[in-house]
């Protein structure tokens, strides 16, 4: 189970503000999953909702925003979750209006409400959404601009925001070729660094199968056979390139093609890769192009497609 985690201040002259915009975009999860009325446990309000077709809990802590970790640890306790099964939502003014980021772990980079998360957690490695609300103007103290309400020029953007991106935000896809005398003699190696390298990045793994083995229709670093792997992840996009270019120097990897998937069809796309039984092709796959191709393989297609690979 995955728990997410959205901050936020209670009280009726908190709500709309900057400050708690990590709760408007909780509220929009559970809307848009038809969950239930909120029950009040772990001293905050919790939803039962299934993202990408995985069960999770949507916690909005009522304690103050400098004093959420209380109420993640006792989540946490009850349900024997670990840091690396959480997900916070929270503000950053140090984003522009509407820009998201995600990351795996690290400071909290003065957000007070995550900082006491990662106190109460006991580790960093804590991963978080943050959701850009501006910067403050020059004569505007840093405190009283998170407490502010977004104005009318802002609001509509911010509301598109949260509608639109907010379940699916960079989430890719990729397929993979690997070498399978390698990945026959260590699966789980040959996976697991595939993994470790979009993790490593900050990246948040939605999910990753074998797709199909079967013979190539050209050689490929020599090679006749390749092992397909399908993976669905969250990602910073600024991160990509990186990923792509470590991919390509994989001696495991023989292509990979990564593609930024559409925001409406996210979850359709995760599920049917975590449900569908082994060896069933998943219903949609990247669509590829190999008229360019030659017996030169020296390259992966994400560095050859850098235009299509790499969006924000």
């Amino acid at each position: 189970m995955r728990l997410v985690v959205g901050l936020g201040n209670p009280g009726r002259k908190y709500v709309g503000t900057r400050h708690n915009i990590g709760w408007d975009v909780l509220a929009e999860v559970a809307r848009r999953s038809g969950t239930t009325k909120p029950k009040e446990r772990f001293r905050g309000e919790v939803v039962e909702a299934s993202l990408g077709g995985s069960p999770a809990l949507l916690l909005c802590p009522h304690t103050y925003m400098n004093r959420s970790g209380a109420s993640v640890l006792a989540a946490c306790d009850f349900y024997k979750l670990n840091s690396e099964d959480v997900l916070v939502v929270c503000d950053d003014f140090n984003l522009p209006l509407t820009r998201l980021r995600v990351r795996g772990g690290g400071s909290a980079g003065g957000q007070n409400g995550l900082a006491d998360v990662i106190r109460c957690l006991g580790t960093d490695r804590v991963a978080r959404l943050r959701f850009g609300i501006g910067s403050p103007p020059a004569e505007w103290d840093a405190a009283d601009f998170v407490l502010s309400k977004f104005n009318k020029t802002e609001l509509p953007d911010v509301e598109l925001a949260i509608g639109s991106e907010i379940l699916a935000v960079n989430v890719y896809e990729g397929l993979f070729i690997f070498d399978s005398n390698r990945y026959g003699r260590d699966p789980s190696g040959v996976s697991g660094q595939l993994e470790s390298t979009i993790t490593d990045a900050g990246g948040e793994i939605l999910a990753s199968r074998l797709w199909e083995e079967r013979r190539l229709a050209y050689p490929i670093k020599r090679q006749r056979k390749g092992t397909y792997w399908l993976a669905y992840f969250r990602l910073d996009s600024e991160e990509v390139k990186n990923i792509n270019r470590q991919f390509e120097l994989s001696d495991n990897i023989l292509r990979s093609l990564v593609l930024k998937v559409d925001p409406r069809i996210v979850e359709t796309l995760v599920s049917h890769a975590t449900a569908r039984p082994e060896g069933e092709r998943p219903s949609a796959k990247p669509q590829r192009n190999d008229d360019d191709d030659d017996d030169d393989d020296s390259s992966n297609e994400t560095a050859d497609s850098e235009e299509s690979t790499v969006t924000s």
